[in-house]
């Protein structure tokens, strides 16, 4: 009696996995499809030089950033010991390559945005800098 109840669930398993395989099969062909007109595919080796291009300029917004941190450290440790031409002249590189960075990033579209927030972030800080400069603050 056993033996004859197992059968018919043994028969009815393996039609389940095959139309659990027969689901995955449909939905891969669906994924896998040749692109459509909507969307034109483009050749690897342009997604490839444009990946490389992007990561040029985010590498070099990278260090253009880096750089304007050292001045700001610079310009830092110039206005407490109350060196303030040097300090003077600090701000003015800052806000010179400031504009470069801020170049250098406009021209990338597919820039990392939080790459942009940091730019914008440092020109702000630029400007209030400048502006407590000018008002006399570090006197």
């Amino acid at each position: 009696m056993k033996i004859t109840a197992l059968t018919p669930t043994q028969q009815q398993a393996p039609t389940a996995k095959t139309k659990a395989n027969g689901d995955f099969a449909s939905v891969l062909a669906q994924h896998t499809q040749a692109p459509t007109a909507t969307q034109p595919a483009m050749p690897p080796t342009v997604l490839g030089i444009q990946a490389t291009l992007a990561q040029k300029t985010e590498r070099t917004v990278m260090k253009q950033l880096t750089a304007l941190m050292d001045q700001w450290d610079a310009y830092a440790s110039s206005v407490e010991q109350a060196d303030l031409k040097q300090g003077h002249a600090i701000l003015n590189a800052i806000h010179q390559n400031l504009a470069a960075v801020k170049e250098t990033a406009s021209a990338a579209p597919n820039l990392d945005a939080r790459l942009h927030e940091m730019v914008n972030e440092l020109e702000v800080l630029g400007a209030a800098e400048e502006i407590k400069f000018n008002r006399g603050d570090y006197l």
